[in-house]
């Protein structure tokens, strides 16, 4: 008894009665007369079953309904089993539902009395032996049968068919058992076939007789058509097939022409649906443009751009020439806004940003600069003409002889004042806007054309002209003679000391905004000329107040000594000794003791906290804190004088403290450090000469990062 058979995998695995299966799995029979049964979803198909090989058998199923298993029996395994399962279902076919024609791609069965149904298709006769050659590559060589024999064929339906030829090209690996069942099967067939139409009709008798009942009835029912239309039934067979298109028409036309439409509109809303981005973009643009979400807008543009851009549909060259009508009145809109003063430099150069991703012609930043110069050579001649006429209506009211008295006295009047804070607010505003967006765009951040030579020189000339046209207005402001302008009397210099000490807090404002935009030497120059009238300089406190400067800063650096150096040198001796430590006359010598390296960390804290507040004037602190420290050791040295392995350990420690404050330490501090130095006995000994080198090499290296934190200051940084 051999395995049982083992359904793994079917194709389809669903359809209606009828549908053609194929099986496939392991141990399905070893040939044709082993398979002895089939169930689909438990309808009995072995009648429909094909057995190609012990892995495939195709079969049709039966009139089943609902899910189930496929179970193959044979005479070696017995009944079997099934991992899938085939669904089968009904199908209702109505006058609307759509149909194929299935045209089989195995030939037809052979009817019992040697006659076959007409196919349209050529079909290759299935086997005689009923055997199957699944799985067989290794075919017979053709030029080897032509060889055995020359005057015959393999086709069976040849007058020169050879039997051999046809065995060795479809069944030269076939076993011998196999081809005796398939000699079995074929004379089995060659006798059903001899019983003939005799043997046909015993078995099919009622059939038969069925038919010729129907035969008689079709002839009663000619003779009747005879009697009734004549021997020519074809006008009125004419007429009826006619008569049936038209009725035909009449009842499916209204469901046509529905289906027309409805396909029609199908496809409309699929086309919107597709295309929804560009068919909603205008409305898109005008409410984003109402919304101020211009970036949103220069996206949108650009996809549909890459996009739709190259297209031949006329439907979308349509949208988008309407698209491109709304970006040009957008990109106006965005140039009006651009050169509209007031406006910030971020502002204007979001605009100047959005004019070149769509692709403006021109060079928008220069635009822009020109724009901001052209606005603050009106602005200043707006305050001038506004504080001119504010000052003649002052002047008529108070009367012309009253206002040339007060001129003779050298009063300034409070407009002036005022047009000297309004100058200097308006040079350094714009010019806080102008310069920054310059220096972008000439630095390529702003696309345009920068590289022109002629660039450069109009920029200069832009803000020389700005500036000479405010030192100009400054000149007549603080300048005000008895002719009302520049002419007339010279203005005593006590005058125009009182006047410039008025208005120094403006004028040094907008000197100091020039200042931080890094401009170019000549336009500061320009402005130097406010000051180059002879005036006395104020040499008494000047030096009044560096006076109390130099006294503010020693009482300064003595607190600061007090506050940080007191402690830290009170710090020293407990350390020296922490723990009681004696240095062992026997010990060798290898590195300082730990006071030392807490004193430099100290130095470094104080010199780190001292420059981040005065920056290279910090010296001045440290070395006083130096200067204490090596008081302070001198004096320990003093009174405990050191002898041995101890006195060459205290040379190494004060060597090394000198290394690591020697840029610090003062004439009195390095006199402090000899003084510690020379009460230790000389260093004779070549041995520890050379250790002790070995030890303030290894320090330096070891401790480079402290030593220069402790040697800098942030400027060097």
């Amino acid at each position: 008894m051999g395995p049982p058979p083992v359904v793994t995998g079917i194709s389809p695995k669903e359809g209606p009665p009828g549908t053609r299966v194929t099986i496939r799995g392991e141990f399905l029979g070893i040939s044709v007369t082993d398979l002895i049964g089939l169930k689909i979803c438990g309808c009995d198909c072995l009648l429909s079953a094909e057995w190609k090989s012990k892995n495939k058998i195709v079969a049709r199923s039966g009139p089943c309904k609902g899910r189930g298993d496929i179970i193959v029996t044979t005479k070696s395994g017995g009944e079997g089993t099934s991992t899938v399962q085939f669904r089968g279902y009904h199908e209702s076919v109505g006058p609307m539902k759509e149909s194929a024609v299935w045209v089989e791609e195995a030939a037809p069965p052979s009817l019992p009395w040697g006659r076959r149904p007409m196919s349209p298709t050529a079909y290759t006769p299935p086997d005689p032996l009923g055997l199957s050659t699944e799985g067989d590559d290794c075919k017979f060589p053709e030029e080897e049968l032509h060889e055995l024999f020359p005057d015959g064929s393999g086709k069976l339906s040849d007058e020169n068919f050879q039997p051999g030829w046809y065995l060795l090209e479809h069944h030269s690996n076939t076993s011998y058992e196999d081809l005796k069942a398939g000699m079995v099967f074929l004379q089995r067939k060659v006798e059903g076939q001899k019983e003939g139409q005799l043997s046909f009709l015993k078995a099919n008798t009622g059939a038969v007789m069925d038919q010729l009942d129907r035969l008689v009835l079709l002839k009663n029912m000619y003779e009747e058509d005879q009697r009734k239309n004549g021997r020519e039934p074809l006008p009125s067979l004419q007429s009826a097939i006619e008569e049936s298109i038209s009725l035909a028409d009449s009842l499916f036309s209204e469901i046509l022409s529905r289906k027309e439409n409805a396909d029609k509109t199908r496809e409309a809303l699929s086309l919107l649906t597709r295309h929804k981005f560009l068919f909603q973009l205008p409305s898109s643009i005008d409410k984003n443009i109402k919304k101020k979400e211009y970036d949103l807008v220069v996206n949108d543009y650009t996809r549909a751009k890459n996009l739709f851009g190259n297209t031949d549909v006329k439907l979308f060259q349509k949208i988008l020439s309407e698209i491109d009508k709304k970006i040009e009145d957008l990109k106006e809109n965005l140039y009006n806004r651009m050169k509209t003063m007031p406006i910030n430099v971020q502002e204007q150069t979001k605009y100047i940003r959005l004019l070149i991703s769509l692709n403006w012609d021109g060079d928008a930043a220069w635009t822009a600069i020109l724009s901001r110069k052209d606005y603050l050579m009106n602005l200043m001649n707006k305050v001038k003409e506004h504080f001119k006429k504010k000052e003649e209506q002052e002047s008529n009211e108070k009367g012309r002889r009253k206002a040339r008295e007060s001129e003779c006295e050298c009063l300034w009047s409070a407009t002036r004042a005022a047009w000297c804070g309004a100058a200097c607010g308006a040079l350094a505003s714009e010019l806080h806007a102008l310069w920054p967006l310059a220096r972008r765009y000439f630095a390529g951040e702003l696309a345009g054309q920068p590289t022109l030579p002629q660039r450069h020189t109009d920029l200069k000339e832009m803000i020389i002209a700005m500036v000479e046209s405010f030192s100009e207005q400054m000149r007549g402001c603080l300048i005000c003679t008895s002719g009302g302008g520049g002419g007339g009397a010279a203005v005593a210099a006590d005058v125009l000391r009182a006047r410039l000490l008025a208005n120094l807090r403006h004028l040094r404002d907008a000197y100091d905004s020039l200042l931080k935009l890094d401009l170019p030497s000549q336009p500061l120059s320009i402005i130097n000329f406010i000051c180059s009238y002879d005036m006395p300089k104020p040499m008494q406190a000047i030096q009044a107040t560096k006076d109390e400067l130099s006294a503010l800063e020693d009482n300064i650096a003595d607190m600061y000594l007090e506050y940080k150096g007191d402690p830290l040198v009170g710090t020293i001796e407990p350390s020296m000794y922490m723990g009681r430590h004696h240095t062992d006359g026997d010990t060798a010598l290898e590195d300082a003791r730990p006071y030392v390296y807490e004193i430099i960390n100290n130095l470094i804290a104080v010199h780190a906290e001292v420059d981040s507040v005065c920056g290279a004037a910090s010296s001045r602190y440290v070395r006083d804190i130096c200067e204490t420290v090596c008081e302070e050791l001198a004096r320990l040295a003093a009174c405990a004088p050191a002898r041995g392995r101890a006195a060459l350990q205290a040379r190494l420690e004060y060597s090394l403290l000198r290394l690591a404050v020697a840029h610090h330490l003062t004439r009195k501090a390095e006199n402090y450090l000899m003084e510690a130095l020379a009460g230790l006995p000389p260093l004779d000994n070549e041995d520890d000469k050379k250790k002790m080198d070995e030890i303030i090499q290894g320090f330096k290296k070891r401790m480079e990062l402290q030593l220069a934190s402790l040697n800098c200051n942030m400027e060097t940084v």
